[in-house]
């Protein structure tokens, strides 16, 4: 039964070259992230939707287990959540629907999103907007690639290794935090 469970986990492994990538991005978006925060466009229940949309996608077992509590706590109905985690939306009857669905784009296409699929997201918020939505997928795709590494390497330790993982890129990523933070921080003070 648990093995069963860990494998609708771990769908996406990164590399240390892709997490560089993805919290380099994450940091880039992070201002207009907390934009959308404070001016309220971002509220919890849309953010935690783009949240457990992107972690379907890519199948953190951490982050999951998070979002589904945070997303209760805030409201989301486990008929949605589970829609969510069933990777459907569906129909895109709303601008948050059109959003969810980009947030899985995103994901699925491990952060290199198509324009035209870029330029629909945009053309039903205004940039600002959009930016802010990209926001707050690249940091749960950051939480979610780490999560990833994680997650596998505390299964491995556990001795139920996740298929297609690997210690060293487990460690990899888990430890690379301790440089690459000092790194993005210092790049992204000076941008």
């Amino acid at each position: 039964m648990r093995e069963e469970k860990i494998q609708e986990f771990y769908k996406n492994n990164y590399s240390v070259k892709e997490f560089y990538h993805i919290m380099d991005m994450a940091l880039t978006s992070m201002k207009a992230f907390k934009k959308g925060k404070k001016d309220g466009f971002l509220d919890e229940k849309f953010e935690e939707r783009i949240n457990l949309a992107v972690t379907e996608v890519n199948g953190c077992e951490i982050c999951n287990t998070f979002h589904k509590g945070k997303a209760e706590k805030v409201g989301i109905t486990q008929m949605e959540i589970n829609s969510l985690n069933l990777g459907g939306i569906g129909i895109q009857t709303t601008k948050e629907d059109i959003a969810i669905e980009f947030a899985k784009h995103y994901a699925d296409n491990k952060g290199k999103p198509k324009k035209e699929e870029w330029e629909k997201l945009v053309n039903a918020y205004d940039n600002e907007k959009a930016e802010s939505i990209m926001g707050a997928i690249r940091i749960i795709m950051m939480g979610n690639a780490y999560g990833i590494a994680a997650g596998a390497f505390l299964n491995r330790i556990k001795l139920k290794p996740v298929e297609g993982s690997n210690v060293f890129n487990e460690l990899g990523v888990t430890l690379s935090v301790i440089l690459f933070i000092p790194i993005l921080g210092i790049k992204h003070l000076f941008n």
